[in-house]
């Protein structure tokens, strides 16, 4: 670490000299509209449609209409043709009957097959690595293959992964519990189990928005889900109260504490001795970020196969006297188990699809229905701008409506949002633990901070900013400047977290400036982890010129 002279201070108020800057955005809103059937409505002008922010009215000052015939893809009479799309197939890690595989991967190909010409696409997966690729490409035999290569191993047989998984290892400890207690810590394990999955998904949704987020044009996410829970492991506690509810009274009453308990940390989001996680906040601040950059997303759930997994017999939670089975019907138990999963499902993706304006396809969707659907999306819709109120980084509500036509639904994103410079470094921090390179105009650089033990749940990262890359004003005797630190982390087994330090002040002495010049500011972040292996990304804005540099780094602790 280098040693700057003793007189240099760090200000941990934010800057005096600096102002922001108010300005009026123009916001582009994509509108699909389609009548009863779900099919695309065309013909429509600018006059049809009134648009409210917050509330208020606004002037329509731009407008297209987009519509294509097929196979040409040519723009239909009064229509434009539509500009290049970008799209990010999400596919994650399923167990799926062999059929319902097939015909998922067919109908995705033939779906990629009719892109235009300057549409990317990129697929990507959740794995437990410390990176994940995001390379979008326009190859379509490319993409054919990620596609093919993502759904390759998601055939129920021999998977456990996902809600098969989840599945899976829960009877398995559920069948040697000893007693109340014991039961108890199978469902905690679980439930644990299963947040940590969500967590490392919805990380990941983040950062594929964070990448989209800066990109012109259509943007859609598809995720392809069996399990993405509001409340992940919401169904093991179910399991454990339906199972022990008509058993003796001191039994019983211990039930009647934990669903009374389950309830209230589900509300307050506390966190006692159970591991539930109420997620539903947080996947609506994943949609809100997505609906103010622009992406829509589509979530496609594939029919569960009921079975799950037979490797382990499914018995039920025993008492304390006694090492038996208390469920008499253990196909019943696994039906509930599963019809719990899915409204837990469905609650965690209906946030993504309402609020970014896109659509759910649940398992009595034909795949054929679901990619036509979507390509009709694509290839008809409007858009519409209008000069949103000034203000940064305060999301407004929007809403479109057809004048006069309350037959036909419209779907559009719900929010805007004109972002701060340092807010967008945020997200471009985020999309730098996916994106192949990031710019670096400071020139930054990182390393691991100081050494903590395997039990320790933090990490120290030490950022290296060279102060001749900053931009100092004098004042007096004294020479300041001012910057953001961001930061994202993700790993293997571990939380994906993200933030921004405190604006800080640099001041140095005018007598030592010229040697400090020479030398770098060391800033350093503290974040949670509980893994071994991490990939971090860092950026720092100079607040003066808003001048970033961004840096990513594969540590190991």
């Amino acid at each position: 670490m280098v040693i700057l002279p003793a007189a240099l201070a760090l200000l941990l108020a934010s800057p005096q000299s600096l102002t922001e800057t108010i300005e009026v955005r123009l916001h582009t809103v994509d509108v699909v509209v389609t009548n009863a059937g779900g099919e695309p409505v065309t013909g429509l002008r600018a006059d049809d449609f009134e648009i409210l922010e917050d509330g208020v009215p606004q002037n329509v000052t731009n407008f297209s209409a987009f519509s294509e015939t097929a196979p040409t893809r040519s723009a239909q009479p009064g229509s434009e043709q539509a500009p290049p799309r970008t799209l990010v197939f999400f596919i994650d890690e399923m167990g799926l009957v062999g059929s319902t595989r097939d015909d998922l991967l067919a109908n995705l190909r033939a779906f990629t097959a009719n892109l235009r010409e300057g549409d990317r696409a990129a697929v990507v997966r959740p794995s437990e690595a410390t990176t994940i690729a995001l390379k979008l490409t326009s190859d379509r035999q490319v993409i054919e293959r990620d596609l093919e290569a993502a759904l390759s191993d998601s055939v129920i047989k021999g998977r456990r992964v996902g809600l098969a998984g989840d599945y899976y290892w829960y009877q398995r400890d559920k069948q040697m519990a000893m007693g109340s207690n014991a039961a108890r810590t199978v469902v905690r394990r679980a439930a644990a189990r299963t947040t940590q999955r969500v967590k490392q998904r919805l990380g990941t949704i983040r950062a594929i928005i964070a990448t989209l987020a800066p990109i012109e044009g259509r943007k859609v996410l598809i995720g392809v889900t069996q399990s993405l829970s509001a409340e992940p492991g919401r169904e093991f506690f179910d399991d454990y109260i339906n199972s022990h509810r008509n058993e003796r009274f001191s039994v019983a009453s211990e039930v009647l504490d934990l669903e009374q308990r389950v309830s209230s940390e589900t509300v307050n989001g506390g966190e006692r001795d159970l591991v539930l996680k109420d997620m539903r906040e947080a996947i609506a601040g994943i949609a809100r970020v997505a609906s103010s950059n622009g992406v829509t997303f589509y979530a496609i759930r594939p029919e569960n196969d009921l079975t799950l997994s037979d490797a382990t017999p499914d018995l039920a939670f025993v008492s304390t006297s006694q090492h038996v089975a208390m469920n008499s019907c253990p196909n019943m138990s696994k039906a509930l188990f599963l019809q719990g999963a899915i409204g837990n499902t469905e609650n965690g993706v209906n946030p993504l699809v309402d609020i970014t304006g896109g659509r759910h396809f649940d398992p009595s969707d034909r795949f054929s229905d679901v990619m036509r659907r979507i390509a009709g999306d694509l290839s008809s819709y409007y858009s519409l701008a209008y000069h949103g109120q000034a203000g940064l980084d305060r999301p407004r509500k929007i809403a479109v409506r057809v004048r006069n036509r309350p037959d036909l639904q419209v779907r559009a994103r719900s929010e805007v949002e004109s972002k701060s410079a340092p807010r967008e470094l945020t997200d471009r921090v985020v999309s730098s633990l996916v994106a192949t390179q990031a710019p670096n105009d400071l020139g930054i650089a990182v390393r691991a901070g100081s050494k903590t033990g395997r039990k320790d749940k933090t990490l120290t990262i030490d950022i290296l900013i060279p102060l001749a890359a900053l931009s100092f004003e004098r004042t007096g005797n004294v020479y300041r400047a001012s910057y953001s630190a961001h930061y994202a982390i993700t790993g293997h087994a571990t939380d994906f977290v993200s933030g921004v330090d405190r604006d800080r002040t640099i001041e140095i002495p005018a007598r030592d400036f010229e040697v400090a010049r020479t030398q770098h500011w060391t800033h350093t972040v503290t974040m949670n982890g509980t893994g071994q292996e991490y990939r971090v990304a860092v950026g720092v804005m100079d607040l003066r010129n808003e001048r970033s540099g961004i840096v990513t780094v594969d540590i190991a602790k």
